[in-house]
């Protein structure tokens, strides 16, 4: 049997409070644990791709202090979860689902149904958490890049926080409640923000379509008289208003 180690640790930042979990002691049967192995990225610290180098600047700050290379070293294998509020990902008080779909659509440089094909982990550039690049491989364009146009059947990459890798043999999983994973082959309405030519940031939430309708992955209820939404019917909610210059 494998245990993962654990520390917590209160972080007070501008945006409110961080919370860092090393879970300590946590159980896993030999099956999970042997597909978290399978499935996590094997990294070297240090050696990042250029665009990894890139990547890994947008996901500092989210650690606890503690290079995950020195944690590893004493703790052995590390899980990390990360919990703080979304910046501009979240509807204001008593806005409308639809409402608050165009607001992502009109601070968005591009809409897609898109779905994940590939991922590979590594750490932030502070070293103290873990991002992924997905790549995504783009289906239906509800909004294209004005100046960067998609095409369907291309694939972008979707660099995200949180994701698994193998440091020195020892198993790190980083979760961000704010920024959930993602599943491959599973199909994505995203909301994104050029980063660079052919990379994405996503904005907000992620919705999933489950056999071809909106699946919301809020729990306000307010928010879930979209579940079940076509994308024919999403289209129509962001094509339906003007976005304000």
């Amino acid at each position: 049997m494998k245990s993962v180690a654990i520390i917590l640790s209160l972080l007070f930042t501008l945006s409110g409070i961080l919370v860092i979990g090393l879970v300590y002691s946590q159980r896993r049967d030999d099956s999970d644990y042997a597909k978290l192995r399978k499935e996590a990225t094997p990294i070297v610290a240090g050696e990042m791709t250029e665009s990894q180098k890139a990547h890994s600047k947008i996901f500092g700050g989210k650690g606890g202090g503690e290079k995950i290379v020195d944690l590893v070293k004493t703790e052995g294998d590390v899980g990390l979860v990360a919990e703080e509020g979304l910046t501009g990902g979240i509807p204001r008080p008593h806005q409308e689902p639809k409402d608050y779909l165009r607001s992502l659509s009109c601070g968005a440089d591009a809409v897609v149904v898109g779905v994940p094909v590939t991922k590979a982990s590594q750490l932030t550039s502070d070293g103290e958490f873990v991002f992924t690049d997905y790549e995504i491989s783009v289906g239906s364009i509800l909004k294209n890049d004005s100046k960067s146009p998609l095409v369907a059947g291309s694939e972008i990459v979707l660099p995200r926080s949180g994701g698994a890798v193998l440091l020195n043999n020892h198993l790190v999983v980083a979760e961000d409640h704010s920024s959930k994973s993602l599943e491959l082959g599973t199909q994505y309405l995203l909301f994104l923000k050029r980063f660079s030519p052919g990379t994405y940031t996503s904005q907000g939430k992620v919705w999933s379509f489950v056999d071809g309708k909106l699946q919301l992955l809020f729990e306000s209820a307010s928010m879930n008289t979209l579940n079940g939404a076509s994308l024919g019917e999403i289209q129509h909610v962001i094509d339906d208003g003007a976005c304000s210059k």
